[in-house]
């Protein structure tokens, strides 16, 4: 009887730890989108390895959270396309 109970209450409390992580988890991982903020912003893209140049208010989707040297790893549309590079956190609206 004291194995049942001790078994269930193990089990009750993995999965109401699991179910806070798991909330936790998909709110961070929740795309946020911003703009940039200043004109002629340089923006790195990661797969060509260029800098181009962004206009004030092209609009950035910000998903990896890590924040590298005041530089931020967003997605932007480049040609229709999602490309991924790096950018200043000063020059958007991100936060």
């Amino acid at each position: 009887m004291r194995n049942k109970i001790f078994i269930t209450a193990t089990i009750a409390a993995v999965l109401s730890v699991s179910a806070f992580f798991t909330q936790t988890t998909a709110a961070q991982t929740k795309p946020v989108l911003c703009k940039v903020r200043k004109n002629n912003a340089d923006f790195f893209i990661e797969a060509t390895e260029k800098t181009v140049k962004l206009k004030k208010g092209t609009v950035l989707r910000w998903s990896i959270f890590d924040l590298q040297q005041g530089l931020i790893v967003v997605e932007t549309k480049i040609g229709g396309k999602w490309t991924r590079g790096e950018i200043l956190m000063d020059d958007t609206t991100c936060r």
